[in-house]
């Protein structure tokens, strides 16, 4: 099974395995939740309503955080997702889902 991203109702492609996205999880537990909200909102709740401000955290959690290769291949994904979006603010919605 595999996760994959929604922006604004349209699909926009695979995310991470589900053994992958359990990772993501792990990962993203042991950030600092004031610096990374966007980032713990999404891996525990599967959406964030602030997608630019997601793909800098992201970009931040990767530098700072360094997680493993797998972790950051997802989080480098989710960044060009939302870089391929429409969304041009904090205006949309990124929702993870297994499709259930």
């Amino acid at each position: 099974m595999s996760y994959y991203a929604i922006i604004d109702d349209t699909p926009r492609g695979d995310v991470a395995t589900t053994s992958g996205w359990w990772e993501f999880g792990e990962w993203a537990d042991t950030l600092d939740l004031d610096k990374y909200n966007e980032i713990v909102v999404l891996s525990e709740h599967g959406l964030s309503d602030k997608p630019l401000s997601l793909a800098r955290q992201l970009a931040a959690a990767i530098v700072a955080a360094k997680p493993s290769r797998d972790v950051a291949s997802i989080a480098a994904g989710l960044i060009k997702i939302i870089a391929a979006s429409s969304t041009t603010d904090d205006d949309g919605v990124i929702v993870i889902s297994d499709g259930a």
